[in-house]
């Protein structure tokens, strides 16, 4: 089974092997070892029910070189026999899902993922990219203000009391497409502070990599770029215990992406209570800078320390 969801019993033990928030060197689970456009706090305004998809670009799996200014990022043609996967290394994370299950051309796991995708965009697993294994679940949407997401509430409220989550994912956008410049997420923890919808965010703005909260849309660009057409083990880390956003690019943070509980430019991001998670990809304005949009996701875990790429 590639797809797993840990029980209880055991959620609260590795609960107690989460990694000190404000340590500077978080432990991993295994051996891997200035503000801008902000968008409306609501996901929903991106679009109604799916339509027919247009052209699809598939990029190679087996390039290695990123864009210039971009993060160093990696290829596999994947499959090999005894490499880690969901089924195997993954299967004590709350939860990991390589898409391995899933038919060709079928939804992600619904008892995992709630699909919500605007017009034009659609969502399926296939075999044209993936980083490990067969599989990969391919995005693909409009350069309109578009979406193609997967939401998921099973693991909330997160094990032991804690209000801190760890995110992993291996991603590649299709090559030969220009990241917009305005707002795009590709990651948003999301629940109620102060009575207010309130979030955390990784995505994207002006093509590199970008920090989002709700409520006050303040945000913290990078200077890495994000990378197209290869495979990037990104992950993530939403601390609401104790205010603060990290992330990681094949293994190296990136600092100037990190949150600190002082906040940014004065403003602490007080986190939400985390109810619901989603990851893909969701623009929040008109980008024509590509006709089209395509995204494959693999590998994609949730845990309350950090997972590495490892697993």
């Amino acid at each position: 089974m590639n797809t797993h969801l840990r029980s209880t019993s055991l959620i609260v033990v590795f609960t107690a092997l989460g990694a000190s928030c404000n340590s500077a060197d978080l432990s991993l689970r295994g051996s891997g070892g200035s503000t801008g456009t902000g968008s409306e706090t609501s996901t929903s305004s991106a679009g109604g029910a799916g339509g027919t998809a247009g052209t699809t670009t598939a990029a190679g799996t087996t390039g290695s070189t990123s864009a210039t200014g971009s993060a160093a990022a990696s290829t596999s043609t994947g499959g090999p026999a005894g490499e880690p996967s969901c089924a195997t290394t993954g299967k004590n994370l709350l939860i990991c899902d390589d898409f391995e299950a899933e038919a060709l051309g079928g939804a992600p796991d619904p008892t995992i993922w709630t699909v919500d995708k605007g017009v034009g965009a659609t969502v399926a697993v296939d075999d044209s990219q993936f980083r490990h294994g067969k599989h990969a679940l391919h995005l693909h949407t409009l350069p309109d203000s578009n979406k193609a997401l997967m939401h998921e509430t099973k693991t909330f409220p997160l094990p032991g009391g804690t209000n801190s989550l760890y995110g992993r994912a291996n991603v590649m956008i299709a090559a030969g497409l220009t990241v917009p410049k305005d707002h795009t997420n590709f990651f948003e923890a999301s629940g109620k502070v102060n009575g207010q919808d309130g979030n955390y965010r990784y995505g994207a703005a002006g093509a590199k990599f970008f920090a989002n909260y709700n409520p006050g849309d303040p945000g913290e660009s990078s200077k890495t770029a994000v990378p197209v057409g290869v495979w990037s083990c990104v992950e993530w880390a939403f601390l609401g215990d104790t205010n603060e956003m990290r992330f990681w690019i094949d293994d190296k943070e990136i600092t100037d992406l990190a949150v600190p509980p002082a906040g940014v430019n004065g403003k602490v991001w007080t986190a939400p209570n985390f109810n619901s998670f989603y990851f893909g990809w969701i623009t929040y304005a008109t980008d024509t800078a590509s006709d089209h949009y395509d995204i494959w996701y693999d590998d994609v875990a949730i845990d309350t320390a950090r997972i590495g790429c490892s697993i």
